[in-house]
């Protein structure tokens, strides 16, 4: 039986309330907590007489008891149950019941809708004898009350209707089957409820349902898999009181203890925290708490492992007994293996008390502890801005601190007093993590030697009277006494580090300092100890392993401060000979970097074949990152991934391809790759070697370099193509027609999608020489290509084009034309929503084709189709089998059981690198509240093509990543003329794209093929036009396949025109999306959902109304009421707070920014656990 914190309260302590009922008038409560008036709590037995069981169908009674356990009900309950059950029904025949509950919609839901209230509903008891309700007449209720609402007797599902209601006391909430029950609702994603037998079923809606005039259920559950409408027996009712634990304990009988034992170390409270992610420079993942109760005194050791749990504990009483002549009688833990100790306690007579499993609240005291030293150790850490692996520093310091401060639980005095008997001295502490001076003690040092060198202040060791200090210079952590402290600098605030990256790590006098790898044994345990004013740990001193020169500088924390410039830099602009402190109080001289040998290494023979320091080689983790304070390790992750998929993710991010010519030729790879390119050009009959006519203009050419990777990770082939620089052919002579179709990103998106939800595999083809098989009839000059000797001997050789070839306007179109008449000629179906996707079916086999350029992806529910496919291509094209799909035009894919992830990770580093973003400061989202650009504001840049190339790749990054459309499409509209606030606003996205590089979407495995949309607009958004802007997004099931941020074309006259706009635009996308369903052999019988939070938009889409303001609107915008009457189309109301195409149309802060982000299916696999 639980026992309260807080001492008993008499009678005679003060005053006791009096109770007004007529039939009560007794002391200890008043009338509205009364139980003869509200009736008594189910089970209440009074002393020495029968139970009471007047008023017992009170509601409050029936409500207070909502969640016990079947084994819990007493019979007495059931009848108080079956009692309220039938002044339930009663009520409702007599409509005397009121309406005391608000209607009010759930506020963490999507969409609020108005539907029809016309319809009847049939309602059951728990016996299944149904009878009706109908919301408009208010009919009185017929049920058949022969039996018992709890009765054995029940009848089968057979003999209750469909839409009937069901009374159960089991639910926790109301819950139907259809929206047709609904008067509101409002939309819910991925939310599920558990069932008896422990499967999870989908609810898709929430809202409120109107049985009767006077009785209203809010917070009803959608959950379409169910038959039979509930309600639930305990959600009716309003609490109108709860009962005090003082009170029980004075109707019982029951004594109190007090919250903290009278003598120390009477109870001490055990815990472990950890492992962190990071080991400290000691190796330490985890430490052990120890709480004295009486004096909450607190103990904390470092530890590597939980092994050492054991010893420290053996160690820690034999402290306890030799240092305060006591010894220790009860030890509270939870029930880990490692504190498990049986023949130790026993020995030592030792009560181990251990808290329930999942129940942390009970062994709260510790629990709280490790709350406490977190935010003082994170607190300290921000202030020194100390590397991450100086945690475990933070956390001894933090706990020597806590125990002399005061406390409230003490009366205001501190943990040291109270064991100690004595009030802690206060004169020798210093701030940590500040810049200190140690004396030279060297015996070597010379006259023009410093006498002092510049430290870092670490805390207090215990069993010396000294300073921990870190030597700046030799990286290593000594002890002195003689030190002057400058306790307004932090030196690892002024530069990234002020370590020396290239000194030496070698172990000094084991008298002066001791290294970093130094353990502590377990009898004599890091720890923050309370004996002695100055407490840390003795070290053992060893010499330290050799590390990386960077190892330390990496380690830089998440949370620099405010100080330091927000204009981010390169990674490589920092370097480790800016370390010196820009004080003129500290003159610390700073170091010389080492010069380094530009030789370059080539690894042996026997690793040619094998990828040697991938890991380094990563732009996540290059060498330079490590010279920033904000490291893309803190952002960027490769854990969750499988082993398979992380050695592909490497892959693509080692190596790296050549941007020009005179770079490739210093690989033996690219050569053959071009010698094989050209010798496949001659081979196919390309061009012809001729003299240039004259007055004809030759184009060039360049080569461009790709590798091809297989789905294992290796490279399946170095590509060198030959590229015609197209754009210098002038139309009419060099060409005529150049239309040539490309999948559309929102195919591709779903699809990937529908691949997902249906199972089918996804494989990927590569062609070889894809333009080379479409036949050119313009007469075509081009130059010779770089590194094609002149074998004819003409000074003015060129090559005269008859085959196409990559970069010429119309050699897409050629290619094209001949890929897709083979395919039509093999059975297949072109899509006329995109040219770009083929079908077949053949029997029950299904084969969808995308084609881009010369990636292909083929889909389908039979893998002998696709073989035969991939051999028939391959006959008429030569191509490659590039396995299951995993990274496509810049898309990485991964997939599991639960679906397919979709992200640019590759391409979000690429423009950080190229920016020099990598090592910025991350922000939490793009672009800043309320901002408002102006075309005119700012001075202009003086080169726009770098705003312009910027642009461009972020467009290219918004495939995947919705939560910066609405930035981006913003930001392109200065394109012509870009200003110094754009390009500001710019480089605030890259800070964004910093924090989350590795983000994209997720198509689940488990997911309907229902359309649903969001569409919303921002009235006016465009202050130099006073233009609207339009937002969408649209979900096939749970998955985001289509959203657009754009401004609209004209200027609307009212937010409702604006918002109709918006509709129309949707409502085509919806239109495109059917049809491109139906080629996919998608059935789509209702009718796709369109949420909108306007409410006169809402009208006009549904009726000819407001006439007089909307007479202008185009004809072509009313549309959206066709496809409306037709079926096709259902328009409900949202609320503005759950409207998620809000995103789509202005800045928004962090918090509604991330709240609406996270509904969107956007998941971050490379997120850092």
């Amino acid at each position: 039986m639980g026992v309260t914190d807080s001492p008993l309260v008499t009678r005679q302590e003060r005053k006791r309330p009096t109770c007004t009922h007529c039939h009560c008038g007794l002391l200890g409560h008043t009338v509205d907590k009364c139980y003869k008036l509200h009736g008594f709590p189910p089970g209440y037995k009074t002393r020495g007489k029968a139970p009471a069981v007047a008023n017992q169908t009170s509601l409050s009674a029936f409500g207070s008891n909502a969640h016990a356990s079947a084994e819990e009900i007493s019979p007495l309950q059931l009848s108080q149950v079956q009692a309220q059950c039938e002044q339930l029904l009663a009520l409702i025949n007599n409509k005397t019941l009121t309406n005391s509950v608000p209607n009010v919609s759930n506020g963490h839901h999507q969409a609020t809708v108005n539907a029809a209230s016309s319809s009847t509903f049939p309602i059951s008891s728990m016996t299944g004898i149904p009878f009706c309700a109908s919301i408009c007449s208010n009919p009185v209720f017929t049920p058949n009350l022969s039996h018992s609402v709890f009765s054995s007797h029940t009848t089968p599902h057979s003999s209750i209707k469909q839409n009937s209601w069901i009374l159960d006391t089991g639910a926790t909430d109301h819950m139907v089957h259809s929206l047709s029950c609904f008067t509101t609702v409002t939309s819910i994603i991925q939310a599920t409820v558990e069932l008896p037998n422990g499967n999870l079923v989908p609810v898709t809606h929430i809202g409120t349902v109107k049985l009767s005039s006077s009785l209203i259920l809010t917070d009803v559950l959608c959950v379409p898999s169910f038959h039979f409408n509930l309600i639930s027996a305990f959600t009716p009712w309003r609490m109108i009181g709860l009962g005090k634990t003082s009170q029980w304990a004075l109707h019982f009988g029951l004594t109190k203890t007090g919250h903290k034992t009278s003598h120390t170390f009477d109870l001490i409270h055990c815990d472990i925290w950890g492992p962190y992610f990071l080991p400290t420079h000691d190796g330490f993942k985890y430490f052990l708490t120890i709480v004295d109760d009486c004096s909450r005194s607190t103990w904390v050791y470092l530890m590597s492992s939980k092994g050492a749990t054991r010893s420290l504990l053996v160690s820690f009483f034999t402290m306890v007994e030799t240092q305060f002549n006591t010894k220790i009688k009860t030890i509270r833990s939870d029930n880990g293996l490692e504190f498990i100790m049986s023949d130790f306690f026993s020995s030592k007579g030792v009560i181990h008390q251990t808290s329930c499993v999942k129940t942390p609240q009970q062994n709260s005291v510790v629990e709280r502890k490790h709350q406490h030293l977190l935010n003082v150790a994170r607190a300290i850490r921000f202030q020194s801005n100390l590397p991450l692996s100086f945690w475990g520093e933070c956390i001894l310091h933090a706990a020597y601190l806590i125990n002399r401060l005061p406390t409230p639980i003490l009366h205001q005095k501190t943990p040291y007093e109270v064991l100690m008997h004595k009030v802690p001295t206060y004169t020798h502490l210093k701030v940590f993590g500040c810049l200190a001076y140690a004396s030279n003690l060297s015996s070597h040092k010379t006259k023009f030697d410093a006498k002092a060198f510049p430290c870092v202040f670490l805390g207090y060791p215990f069993g010396t009277k000294g300073y921990k200090l870190l030597d700046l210079s030799t990286n290593q952590c000594f002890v002195s006494r003689d030190v002057v402290f400058h306790e307004s600098i932090f030196p690892f605030h002024n530069s990234t580090s002020l370590i020396n990256p290239h000194s030496s790590l070698d172990s000094v006098s084991a008298s002066s300092c001791h290294p970093f790898s130094s353990v502590s044994p377990p009898n004599i345990p890091s720890c923050s100890t309370l004996p002695c004013d100055s407490t840390s740990t003795p070290r053992e001193p060893h010499s330290l392993p050799s590390q990386e020169p960077h190892s330390l500088p990496s380690q830089e924390p998440h949370n620099p401060p405010s100080a330091l410039p927000v204009t981010p830099t390169s990674d490589s602009s920092v370097s480790s000979s800016d370390s010196s402190v820009s004080s003129s109080d500290s003159p610390v001289t700073p170091h010389l970097p080492i010069r380094q040998s530009s030789r370059i290494v080539k690894p042996p023979s026997y690793l040619q074949d094998y990828h040697c320091s991938l890991a380094s080689s990563l732009p996540s983790s290059d060498l330079a990152s490590a010279n920033t304070i904000y490291p893309i390790q803190h952002t960027l992750s490769y854990s969750k991934l499988s082993a398979p998929h992380k050695a592909f993710t490497l892959a693509i991010s080692t190596p790296i391809e050549p941007q020009f010519y005179h770079e490739a030729v210093k690989s033996p790879h690219w050569v053959d790759a071009m010698s094989k390119e050209l010798e496949a050009l001659e081979a196919n009959h390309t061009w012809v070697l001729t003299s240039l006519p004259p007055g004809k203009q030759p184009i060039g050419c360049k080569w461009v370099y790709k590798l091809k990777f297989k789905s294992d990770g290796t490279i399946e082939r170095y590509k060198a193509r030959l590229v015609a620089k197209g754009y210098n052919q002038r139309e009419g002579i060099d060409y005529s027609e150049t239309f040539s179709p490309v999948a559309k990103l929102v195919t591709v998106r779903s699809f990937i999608a529908l691949a997902a939800a249906q199972g089918w595999p996804i494989t990927q083809l590569d062609v070889n020489n894809a333009f080379l098989h479409g036949d050119l009839d313009e007469e075509v000059f081009m130059s010779l290509p770089p590194g094609f000797g002149n074998k004819g001997g003409h000074p003015n050789q060129v090559c005269r084009l008859t085959k196409s070839l990559y970069g010429l306007k119309q050699a897409s179109r050629q290619w094209f034309s001949k890929f897709s008449s083979t395919l039509l000629a093999h059975g297949f179906i072109q899509s006329k929503c995109d040219y770009s996707l083929f079908t077949k079916t053949v029997g029950d086999a299904f084969l969808a084709l995308l084609v881009y350029v010369d990636d292909i992806l083929i889909a389908s529910n039979d893998a002998v189709s696709v073989t035969n496919l991939t051999a028939f291509l391959d006959h008429h094209f030569k191509l490659k089998d590039l396995g299951p799909a995993k990274y496509f035009l810049g898309l990485e894919l991964a997939r599991t059981a639960k679906g397919i992830s979709l992200c640019q990770r590759k391409y979000t580093l690429d423009i950080l690198q190229d920016t020099g973003f990598l090592g910025s400061k991350p922000v939490k989202f793009p672009m800043e509240q309320h901002l408002k650009l102006s075309k005119d504001e700012g001075p202009a840049l003086p080169d726009p093509t770098v705003y312009r190339r910027l642009i461009g790749k972020l467009l290219y990054l918004t495939l995947t990543r919705p939560d910066i459309s609405y930035s981006v499409s913003r930001l392109s509209q200065f394109m012509d003329q870009p200003r110094a606030p754009h390009l500001h606003a710019a480089h605030r996205v890259l800070q964004y794209l910093k924090g989350s590089p590795g983000q994209g979407l997720f198509f689940s495995s488990h997911t309907s093929l229902q359309l649903k949309a969001f569409c919303d607009s921002d009235w006016a958004g465009c202050s130099d036009t006073r233009r609207s802007v339009t937002g969408f997004c649209i979900f096939l099931g749970d998955s985001l396949i289509s959203w657009r941020s754009k401004k609209q074309s004209i200027v609307s006259r009212s937010s409702a025109e604006a918002e109709y706009r918006a509709m129309a635009v949707t409502t085509c996308e919806i239109t495109w999306l059917l049809s491109l369903l139906k080629d996919f052999h998608i059935s789509h019988p209702m009718a796709a959902v369109l949420f909108c939070d306007n409410q006169a938009a809402l009208h006009i889409a549904s009726n000819p109304v407001f006439h007089e303001r909307t007479k202008h609107i185009e004809v072509d915008c009313h549309f959206i009421r066709d496809k409306i009457q037709a079926g096709i189309l259902k328009t409900l109301h949202v609320a503005s707070a759950h409207q998620l195409a809000d995103v789509f149309t202005k800045p928004l802060g962090f918090i509604p920014f991330s709240t609406l982000i996270s509904k969107l299916g956007v998941l971050d696999i490379h997120s850092p656990t």
